[in-house]
């Protein structure tokens, strides 16, 4: 066999080699994504399964041992399974699924109002039990952020996320950065709901509420300055987008109140434009 042919044959092997490499590769990449595209769907439901678990119909959590159990396991099935997902387009649908479900469960957990809370019924038998601690544990942890990760917010200035016109919740979430560095020794929160060991209440008349709120309608402060745990409250803010179609009067009594009752020093209105025209429409101390 000439040199020339030897090349060529040699030539031809690398390629059907390479070939064969990249068929491999792409029946690979094709069966993990469709793998993943399964398990994603099962994984939503592990999420919506544990937070009905969780809800009654009223949209309040219920005391039920067997049912947070049951909720508890789900979110645990959850974990394990979405370990196994293998395509970074999918993890990311995971990821955004998993933040949907942890804010529904985050809002619900709020309105449990004491430690009594836990102290359940059992139904068929009529006794008095309790909440297993374990399966409390790991619904209370996933409903809130994990420490060190990564945040897409984080990459993005207050005027780009105004620019988006995302909800009021995630606005005020971001605003709050920029007060921290100014009130030392001051806790910096959003929509902190705790006076002490007791969830705050105040002496106005509630908006409905659901877990899917965007508009953040609720008796929480948007922005607080205070120290935890004490009475001692600085500073309230409230901020609304010029195109909500709630009226400020509710704000105005909403700061009100909490000067009154929660014996808030300084209270402000913040009312803000978003889309391509940014800005502050209304800055008002109340």
């Amino acid at each position: 066999m000439s040199t020339a042919s030897l090349v060529i044959s040699l030539v031809s092997i690398v390629v059907a080699s390479i070939s064969l490499f990249i068929t491999w590769r792409k029946n690979i990449k094709d069966r993990h994504y469709a793998n993943d595209k399964e398990l994603v769907e099962q994984l939503k439901q592990s999420l919506n399964l544990a937070y009905d678990s969780l809800a009654l119909e009223n949209g309040h959590p219920v005391n039920d041992r067997l049912r947070w159990l049951t909720a508890a396991r789900h979110i645990v099935r959850y974990r394990q399974l979405s370990n196994e997902l293998r395509t970074t387009l999918f993890k990311n649908i995971c990821e955004e699924q998993e933040e949907y479900w942890r804010n529904k469960i985050y809002v619900l957990l709020s309105k449990i109002e004491s430690s009594a809370f836990y102290e359940a019924i059992n139904a068929d038998q009529m006794i008095p039990e309790t909440i297993e601690p374990r399966s409390a544990a790991i619904v209370h942890s996933f409903a809130v952020w994990k420490e060190g990760r990564l945040d897409p917010l984080d990459d993005m200035s207050f005027e780009d996320i105004l620019q988006l016109d995302i909800n009021e919740r995630t606005i005020s979430h971001r605003l709050a950065i920029y007060p921290e560095p100014h009130f030392p020794g001051w806790n910096v929160d959003c929509e902190y709901n705790r006076d002490h060991d007791d969830v705050k209440r105040l002496d106005i008349k509630r908006r409905n509420v659901t877990s899917d709120d965007t508009q953040a309608t609720t008796v929480f402060p948007d922005i607080i300055v205070h120290r935890r745990g004490t009475d001692q409250n600085l500073l309230v803010i409230e901020m609304k987008k010029t195109t909500s179609l709630e009226g400020d009067d509710y704000d105005y009594g909403k700061l009100l109140a909490f000067k009154k009752h929660l014996g808030y020093s300084f209270a402000i209105f913040l009312k803000v434009r978003t889309g391509c025209d940014v800005g502050i429409d209304v800055i008002k101390w109340v």
